[in-house]
């Protein structure tokens, strides 16, 4: 028989060293070096797709007893064997046909009495054996060929079985095999070493092939190496019906710019059926980049370049978005400054940059190992510098190292830059560095998940720290523990951006003998952090406070301010005390603050305060940080002061005929102005200016103190009808670690409602004992506003400034009979309200919006009509402006209506802006805050 022409240049090529013509159709691989027997049900199969340790979910196979030749058809009934008891096996029905290109060569079946011979599939408990031929010869120079005629099929995996039979007449085990695939595109063809297939019955290897979608006959060849040297028998054909998934790319490979001579690995993630992988740099296959991963050992400015993965089976290709790699050969200026800062220092132990992708120690001997998920980004510094970047998933773990401890001496200090990348509460209070194995503690530093304050946990007490609002910004942050005085404590102090902002006396837990950690409180992984932490060092001693402001200052230094807190504007009553304030990063700055884009005189503080509020105060403010370096404004924020009638409102409440109880202070007490279900003083409590804004008065409370209602059934809305009505003022800036009460029917635990803000001042919650339910709000500020909570059965819904804010199922909780407080949930004080409540009225029934809306317009007045914004247009430039006497408006813009985004136009003086024209549509308004 002679070769066909195909088949002889698959040989030529493949002896030649040449690699083997790829077509669609692509080899994926054997079992060779497993010396598997097939009826070994615990050696793993490497390439079973479905891991069933089956090859394949159908195969070609033969029964036991049937000693004669094949019958035509093979295939008839969808059986291999028609009809014979032992056919669990089928081959799909897009396998129409077996052709055997020579018939001579078709194998023999062989079987004993009584056996399950034959069968293909790894069956727990099966007796039989394969080695039963489909193509078998002992020896001879032709190849054996056999063709799988196929209909429309979908792309899958074919996989040859390979045995022996030592039962069956002489078999020479061959020295290799050469076996081609070919479905009419090319062929693939795959050359084996040595099968060593011992005359041990039952022994078999396999090699697989992944097949293309379509309809063409599929032709097999097999010929022994060398030529004619004896085959090993084609004992099976199995398919994989599962289907092969076109490969697709689950997570981009990540470029970036990186310091030379430092370790890269760019890594895919890519889904689909046993993909394949190749890497590109600048468009040119890199050789031997087969691989998820493309590893480079050491960085050279020679490996700068764009690199991309082409991901593929024979079901697809699919090609990954480009990672650009920018090789640099030093840090940036600011870095190599502040680096060279912190190893100045003579008491540093350890420094962790995380700039060479890794957590080596640049300083001392004590590397870090990487636990769960860590990545690295961007560092403080940009540009090469790196961070670790934790989502909650994985930290730095230090081990046991004893200078960590801080035990021995009582002094030491951690430094590091951190961000905090949470929006939501994680949860928990993130770990920024811990020395401690979870219970077992020595120290242990938190952010508190509102991110206003450092937290300090020994094992048996916690100590906390107010910081400036940490944002989602890159912070310096650094912890000193040093003796007390006395020597019978420990100094813990906290320094924010270089400067001192709080300290205690905190004892270490002494547990010296303890794991360190970098974003864990254990090594296990626990309250982990959720951000990014840069540059941490450790330090033998208690850094001095100029030491530290030196650090951070060879970091900014050259750099213009960044301002991580713009102030914040609100609605105010004439009277009022508003205080606004800006936080900057940077050194020897400078303040100018602006109203309505003219400087204000005098006001060169961080803080600008105006005692007493006017209606000419109204306006839209920013302040203007500088220094040498430069200068940057804050965004804008809008003060409006409306007039007040609070003879007008308080007429309006006291008409409602279900209205309870009035408390409205102007007596300096908490009097019930209705009815006699007076309250009284609960610790700290005082009394200021009210929402009048003249003689009248409200309640004052700084989280220290509450007033007390006691047990009054008119205010457990038993029959879970009332409603809730005051004018409120936060007056925090750095928020509580808790959700302020306003008002609580509740006695700690045990609950009916309880109404609270929360930290952020953009929620309204209720809390019913075992759930919470939520309004949004917009930001209060530290403004009056108007709040009323309704209940109507298991409706509860929040008015905020006269207008609903939400309406949703909320159920009373199951303590009716509770006390009631203002500013407090519970009587004894707990989560105290920090601001000011006035006008605190109790209804026995819903009220509904209207009646709200009116209450709420008879202390402001009914809104005028708002102001015309007008326009003109000289050239390319567009000049907006709205009349003088309009105060307290916001010019806002947006690229298409509705708008879901309005950005506020920066640059407004007297109420007017000109900007430059484009081809994109923009759309502007007005809007009072």
């Amino acid at each position: 028989m002679n070769r066909s022409p195909y088949f002889r240049i698959g040989v030529l090529a493949l002896l030649a060293g040449a690699l083997p013509v790829q077509a669609t159709v692509t080899f994926v691989g054997n079992d060779l070096t497993t010396d598997a027997r097939w009826r070994t049900p615990t050696v793993a199969k490497t390439y079973d797709i479905d891991e069933d340790n089956i090859y394949g979910s159908a195969g070609y196979f033969l029964a036991a007893g049937l000693r004669a030749g094949y019958v035509d058809p093979l295939l008839a009934d969808g059986n291999v064997i028609t009809g014979h008891a032992d056919a669990v096996s089928t081959l799909p029905a897009y396998i129409v046909d077996l052709a055997f290109t020579n018939p001579d060569e078709r194998g023999r079946s062989w079987g004993g009495s009584g056996g399950n011979f034959g069968t293909l599939d790894v069956v727990s408990g099966s007796t039989g054996m394969t080695g039963a031929a489909i193509l078998n010869r002992t020896a001879g120079p032709e190849p054996l060929m056999l063709t799988l005629r196929r209909a429309d099929s979908p792309a899958f995996r074919l996989t040859l079985i390979l045995g022996n039979n030592p039962n069956e007449g002489h078999f020479n085990d061959p020295s290799g095999q050469m076996v081609t695939v070919d479905d009419g595109t090319g062929p693939v063809t795959q050359m084996s070493g040595d099968f060593n297939l011992m005359p041990i019955a039952g022994y078999t290897t396999y090699q697989s092939w992944d097949i293309s979608a379509g309809s063409s006959d599929i032709t097999l060849v097999l010929l022994g190496l060398p030529e004619g040297d004896g085959f090993a028998r084609l004992s099976g054909i199995a398919i994989d019906v599962s289907g092969m998934v076109p490969p697709s790319i689950l997570s981009q490979p990540v470029g970036g710019t990186y310091l030379r001579d430092i370790p890269l690995t760019l890594s895919v993630s890519a889904g689909g059926t046993k993909p394949s992988f190749q890497w590109f740099k600048d468009g040119v296959a890199i050789d031997g980049a087969t691989a998820a991963s493309l590893a480079i050992a050491k960085l050279a400015t020679t490996d700068a370049g764009s690199y991309h993965v082409v991901v593929s089976n024979s079901a697809g290709t699919v090609t990954s978005a480009a990672a650009e790699v920018v090789v640099a050969s030093e840090l940036p200026t600011r870095l190599a400054n502040y680096q060279a800062a912190v190893k100045g220092e003579p008491s540093l132990i350890s420094l962790y940059s995380f700039d060479a992708l890794d957590g080596r120690d640049a300083k001392g001997t004590n590397p870090g190992t990487l636990e769960g998920t860590t990545p690295f980004g961007e560092g403080v510094g940009g540009g090469p510098a790196k961070a670790l970047v934790l989502g909650g998933g994985g930290h730095v773990n230090l081990g046991m190292v004893e200078a960590f401890n801080f035990s021995t001496t009582g002094s030491g200090t951690i430094e590091a830059w951190l961000r905090a990348d949470w929006s939501g509460s994680p949860g928990y209070n993130p770990t920024i560095f811990a020395d401690r194995d979870g219970g077992q503690t020595d120290w242990s530093i938190h952010l508190m998940a509102p991110k206003n304050q450092i937290a300090h946990w020994n094992g048996s007490a916690v100590a906390f720290v107010n910081i400036p609002d940490a944002s989602t910004q890159w912070h310096h942050f650094a912890t000193t523990f040093a003796p007390s005085e006395d020597g019978m404590s420990t100094e813990w102090s906290v320094y924010w951006d270089g400067q001192w902002v709080g300290g205690t006396q905190q004892m270490f837990g002494y547990l010296p003998d303890l794991p360190t950690q970098l974003g864990s409180a254990s090594p296990a992984g626990q309250e982990r952090w959720v951000g990014a932490l840069d540059e941490v060092a450790f330090y033998g001693t208690a850094l001095s406070a100029s030491a530290i402001e030196a650090h951070y200052a060879a970091f900014v230094a050259g750099e213009p301010p960044n301002i991580t807190v713009s102030p914040q504007g609100g609605s105010f009553f004439p009277g009022a005390e508003l205080t606004m304030s800006v936080i900057a990063q940077g050194v020897e700055m400078s303040y100018q603050w602006f109203k309505n884009g003219v400087a204000i005189a005098g006001a060169t503080a961080a803080t600008y305060t105006v005692a007493s509020l006017a209606t000419t105060d109204a306006g839209t403010y920013f302040v203007r940080v500088s220094n040498s370096a430069g200068s940057v404004d804050s965004a804008s924020a809008v003060v409006s002061v409306r007039a007040t009638d609070l003879a007008k409102y308080q007429a309006a409440v006291r008409q409602e005929g279900s209205l309870v109880s009035y408390y409205t202070f102007d007596s300096g007490d908490a009097t019930d102005t209705k009815s006699v279900n007076h309250g009284y003083p609960v610790d700290e409590i005082g009394f200021g200016k009210g929402v009048g804004g003249k003689t009248d008065q409200a309640l004052v409370l700084t989280g220290a103190g509450h007033v007390g209602l006691g047990w009054v059934d008119a205010f457990d809305f038993a029959n879970q009808t009332g409603t809730f009505e005051a004018w409120i003022r936060p007056d925090w800036d750095t928020p509580p670690p808790y959700n302020p009460t306003i008002a609580a029917d509740r006695d700690g635990g045990p609950t009916s409602w309880s109404l609270h803000m929360m930290q952020s001042k953009a929620q309204i919650a209720h809390w019913n004992g075992s759930a919470v339910a939520f309004a949004n709000i917009p930001n209060a500020g530290k403004g009056w506003h108007h709040f009323v909570s309704t209940f109507d059965g298991s409706t509860w819904s929040v008015y905020w400034d006269g207008e609903l804010a939400n309406s949703t199922t909320q159920d009373f909780g199951m303590a009716p009979e509770s006390p009631t407080q203002l500013g407090s949930a519970s009587d004894y004080g707990q989560e105290r309200w920090v601001g000011a409540l006035d006008e605190v009225a109790f209804y026995s029934a819903a009220l509904s919006a209207d009646v709200v809306r009116a209450h709420f317009q008879a202390l402001v007045g009914v809104p005028t009509e708002p102001p015309v914004l007008s326009l003109t247009r000289a050239g390319n430039q567009i000049t907006l402006s709205w009349p003088a006497e309009a105060t307290g408006f916001l010019l806002e813009s947006t690229d298409a209506l509705p708008g879901t985004t309005w950005n506020v136009v920066e640059g407004v003086v007297n109420n007017s802006v000109t900007v430059s024209t484009s081809a994109a549509t923009r759309f502007y308004r007005l809007r009072h805050p």
